[in-house]
């Protein structure tokens, strides 16, 4: 099956509804490969992943900015620069820099990490925009120079951060009763003293308009980690597992999360499968969809399978019928149970009731 441009979108939204910081933190849980693009009336920028990890490539480096950069900072000379520009656009860039000898390879590698940090910083105050991600091959290993990690860079530009009106509208409203979350997430993020102080205040799920009079660090600076917390789903809404009363509508960031968990399973079934039976897997998943199809919602009836058996997004979360609240999630959990049901019913028809077992195993281990 071959994706069409607007198949390989994995997502696509306002900058305005998803600022960047959550939406980072969601390419890196979901470790996908590609290329993020921020869209806005006086431009775009772009930024590349591997596996969840941001990325540069030297296809990303912009040849005259980043001599003029190097030329400003004073780590080349202008004949270094003129040599670079007459070596012509078939040449590679980095080792005509660094190959003459003057410019060593490791401090034309640590100045693009911080060229890239630096200039990428400000895109954390985005509020207007659009945002799409684009899925792509991995790039290979000569093809990249180097990954940051997705999570340090996110608290780096949140700390940075400058648009405290962009904050303050995405925080949730000050009623909310926050905690921390368990989410082995946190063990990965190096939060600083003062965000781990403004996440020990929420233990007692008090709500925020509380937390933000009692917190030592001042309203701003709090709501500011208030923000990171959240958005790194360090900090959850209190007893979120738990409902009592009416049920409240679901809203688009939870159908993603929805959407995340189911993918990350099929994931796992896919990548079992092509390691059991290989090149057929893909045509085994595709006639299970089939099979599945006039069991389903009208919500999944338009869904489609990308190349490694995830859902495509696009094709389910703007297909269907427009539910709410209770009806959306239940027809969404009907419709994901039964496509997991009909793949491990494949799976124990081709290999046996073996493989059945093994594959149950494996998708309750995976992240709900």
């Amino acid at each position: 099956m071959i994706m069409s441009q607007t198949e390989k979108i994995w997502l696509h939204g306002a900058l305005s509804e998803t600022s960047l910081a959550p939406l980072l933190f969601r390419i890196w849980m979901n470790q996908r490969s590609g290329r993020l693009e921020l869209r806005r009336t006086e431009g775009f920028d772009r930024l590349g992943f591997k596996e969840g990890a941001l990325c540069l490539t030297e296809a990303d480096l912009d040849v005259e900015t980043l001599l003029d950069d190097l030329l400003r900072e004073e780590l080349i000379t202008t004949a270094q620069a003129d040599n670079r520009r007459s070596a012509g656009t078939g040449s590679k860039l980095l080792p005509v820099l660094h190959e003459s000898g003057h410019l060593p390879a490791e401090t034309l590698w640590r100045f693009l990490d911080t060229r890239f940090k630096q200039s990428r910083s400000a895109l954390f105050d985005l509020d207007e925009g659009e945002y799409f991600f684009h899925s792509e091959p991995v790039p290979s290993e000569e093809e990249t120079l180097f990954a940051i990690p997705t999570l340090d860079f996110i608290l780096r530009g949140i700390r940075m951060m400058r648009n405290h009106d962009l904050i303050e509208a995405q925080l949730p409203s000050p009623e909310t009763r926050l905690e921390p979350s368990d989410s082995e997430a946190i063990d990965r993020m190096a939060l600083n003293p003062l965000e781990t102080y403004v996440l020990h205040l929420m233990a007692d799920g008090r709500p925020l308009s509380k937390l933000y009079e009692i917190s030592l660090l001042g309203k701003r600076e709090t709501r500011r980690i208030v923000y990171l917390l959240t958005s790194l789903e360090a900090a959850v809404p209190a007893g979120r597992t738990k409902t009592t009363g009416r049920i409240p509508d679901i809203s688009h960031a939870d159908l993603h999360r929805l959407m995340d968990a189911f993918n990350r399973k099929c994931a796992a079934i896919f990548k079992y499968l092509t390691k059991e039976i290989g090149p057929a897997a893909p045509n085994m998943l595709e006639k299970c969809v089939e099979e599945a199809r006039p069991r389903l919602s009208p919500f999944f009836q338009n869904l489609r399978l990308d190349p490694v058996g995830r859902v495509m997004p696009s094709s389910v979360l703007k297909a269907g019928p427009s539910l709410t609240g209770w009806d959306t999630r239940q027809a969404i959990i009907h419709d994901m149970n039964e496509i997991l049901a009909a793949e491990i019913l494949a799976a124990k028809k081709f290999l046996g009731n073996e493989h059945e077992a093994a594959l149950i195993r494996l998708i309750s281990r995976t992240d709900d």
